[in-house]
Order: structure tokens, then C-alpha cells, then sequence
């Protein structure tokens, strides 16, 4: 899934701090995926406010989108998140292009395949 500057700040802001070990393992891996290394940083001139807003050279967003693979446990932790957010009203603005992606987002459930029925081997005698 494609992310912009806005998205993967506002998406980090959105992700739980507590919860259990193996949410709180999706949430971390998940952090440094959306995090911006140095040469994002540099190109982007990403600072952080006194009034505690992040603000950026817009020119250069688009060399700043990410591609993040979003794992089934991961979408469901941020969708959870999205909808808590947004029963209690507390969906900040800048969130409703995330809230549409996810809501877009189809969840993949991954099935173990299953294993084929052994047949015995005609060539072997019983």
C-alpha cells in the first residue's frame, strides 16, 4: 500500500502503545516501516515544530511516498484503532485518507494449504 508523508506520520500517531506482546510486535515492525531513514529526512527537511506539528518541503513528497506491505494482523490492529478512533469521535482530519484506504483494504486470510490426500503407489505391490 502506497503511504505519503502525511499518511505515515498521521498512521504512526494512529497505531496502539500498549497491548499485547504480539501486537505490540506488528505495531513496532510496523513503526519502522513507516519511519523516514536520513536521505528522507535531508530531502525532505522534516522538522518538528515548537507547537509539536511536523512540517516538510512539499515539492519533494513525492519522492518520499513508501511502499508498505500491509499484513493481515496489521490491518486488522489499524483498523481497529480507525473504528475506536471514530466511535469516540476522536478521528483527527488528516486521518480520513488512511480511514479510506483501510476501509478499501480487503483482508487477506491466509489458509495453510492443505496437504494432498497420500495415494498409494500403484507401482509398489501390497
Amino acid at each position: 500500500m502506497l503511504f505519503s508523508v502525511k499518511e505515515r506520520i498521521i498512521l504512526q500517531g494512529i497505531l496502539p502503545t500498549q497491548g499485547n506482546i504480539i501486537t505490540l510486535k506488528i505495531v513496532q515492525d510496523a513503526r519502522t516501516e513507516l519511519s523516514f531513514d536520513e536521505g528522507e529526512l535531508a530531502l525532505l527537511k522534516l522538522v518538528n515544530t515548537e507547537d509539536g506539528r511536523m512540517t516538510w518541503d512539499p515539492v519533494m513528497e513525492p519522492e518520499c511516498q513508501k511502499e508498505i506491505n500491509i499484513g493481515p494482523a496489521l490491518l486488522k490492529v489499524i483498523r481497529t484503532e480507525l473504528d475506536r478512533l471514530d466511535s469516540e469521535s476522536q478521528l483527527p482530519i488528516d486521518a480520513i485518507s488512511l480511514w479510506d484506504k483501510f476501509e478499501k483494504a480487503e483482508l487477506k486470510v491466509i489458509e495453510k494449504p492443505e496437504k494432498p490426500e497420500q495415494e498409494d503407489d500403484p507401482a509398489e505391490p501390497e
